[in-house]
């Protein structure tokens, strides 16, 4: 028929095809596109856009959009370092401290129980 023979005259043949999604195209991913962001330190800034995808640095305004509250949850206020280990010492998980009194003195000192 003539549309057999059209699709078998323009079809390419396997040798000319060289660029695969496996092996030989991963070799071509050596440049990158994403480093450090200073404001929020996650490997999200884009080196040729000089923005970042997450914080949106150097907007004076954090990147925040309504459909992310996972990623709203994930910076907002009590969040950091500081909050977090004080949550951890006011619950109890890091360090009990117990006030008790000398024996050998009889005054207050801490005792701390790991």
């Amino acid at each position: 028929q003539w549309y057999q023979r059209r699709v078998r005259d323009h079809a390419q043949p396997a040798q000319l095809v060289s660029m695969t999604k496996g092996t030989a195209s991963k070799g071509k991913k050596n440049h990158k596109t994403h480093t450090m962001c200073r404001r929020c330190n996650q490997h999200s800034f884009h080196v040729v856009k000089s923005r970042c995808a997450s914080c949106g640095y150097p907007d004076s305004k954090m990147r925040k959009y309504n459909w992310g509250d996972k990623a709203r949850r994930r910076r907002t206020q009590g969040t950091g370092e500081y909050w977090w280990w004080c949550r951890r010492v006011i619950a109890g998980w890091l360090l009990i401290t117990y006030i008790i009194a000398c024996p050998f003195t009889n005054r207050p000192h801490a005792l701390h129980a790991h």
